[in-house]
């Protein structure tokens, strides 16, 4: 199977875990959003994007991000990138218990900060990887037994990233640019409107060329293709969720020319817009 999910429920007692295979089972896109639980995305093949608090980073394979609660975020799909990973998900309350366990250990240092991105070496990221597939065979039975067992496991799963984060804090990215997070909520709340990187530079008194090269280098996007993204991404949304016809939906996410939203769509999704509306809905 492609996709594994358990969830346990009883009243804030929250759980999940799940592995998904995207060469087997597509993943729809999701506007942005936040949880009241800590959600930890464990990369163990390909590449995916995430943007978390207005910050955009592509995750590569070996890789852990920990998302904590009330945290926006949202992922997306590279161009012609496969990916696998497991996804865990958890309330306090769930994991309240396991921490008077480790009363010297802070298992919950990893979620000090709105996110953090860990690398872990060989050795321990195949005990993580052990700890993951154990908890998607046990929790099947969802008795008290395994529910008891997953909170342990859970425990053993944070102490070991615990014990990761100090080890590979020096490793991560420095944040992005002040500037260039101002930019970024901007063409979020913009992209419907006529952007341009003059237009962008002039209103944050910047030059163009700077801009640019900046940009890049925070983002890892030209300017022109991180705002077509964001725009394709919406205009996917509003074909799962209007009626609107391919021309309504090009304007009402920016475009003013029906050709350029069809080559745009086409470089960001793959296929053009009425292939990709007849292939998600």
């Amino acid at each position: 199977m492609s996709v594994y999910r358990h969830l346990y429920t009883e009243e804030d007692h929250v759980f999940s875990v799940l592995f998904h295979d995207n060469k087997i089972t597509k993943m729809p896109e999701v506007r942005k959003h936040m949880h009241s639980g800590y959600e930890i995305y464990f990369q163990i093949a390909g590449k995916r994007g995430y943007c978390i608090d207005e910050q955009f980073v592509n995750i590569n394979s070996g890789s852990i991000v920990c998302i904590a609660p009330n945290t926006i975020h949202k992922t997306y799909n590279i161009k012609n990138c496969s990916f696998k990973r497991y996804y865990l998900f958890f309330s306090h309350a769930f994991i309240k218990p396991v921490l008077l366990l480790y009363q010297h250990t802070n298992l919950l240092s990893v979620f000090e900060k709105k996110y953090s991105i860990l690398k872990p070496d060989k050795t321990v990221f195949s005990e993580l990887i052990s700890l993951l597939k154990t908890m998607t065979v046990i929790y099947d039975k969802k008795d008290n037994k395994s529910i008891d067992h997953m909170k342990c496991l859970t425990g053993q799963f944070l102490y070991l990233l615990s014990a990761q984060k100090t080890a590979n804090i020096s490793r991560l990215k420095k944040p992005m640019h002040e500037k260039i997070n101002e930019i970024i909520k901007y063409i979020n709340s913009q992209y419907h409107e006529q952007l341009s990187l003059k237009k962008i530079a002039d209103g944050f008194f910047i030059s163009p060329f700077y801009l640019s090269r900046l940009f890049r280098k925070e983002t890892g996007f030209s300017m022109k293709t991180f705002i077509n993204i964001i725009r394709i991404h919406e205009a996917q949304l509003l074909m799962r969720e209007k009626q609107y016809s391919i021309s309504r939906i090009a304007s009402e996410t920016g475009y003013e020319s029906i050709s350029y939203f069809d080559r745009a769509f086409k470089k960001i999704s793959g296929v053009s817009p009425g292939v990709w509306k007849k292939n998600n809905l």
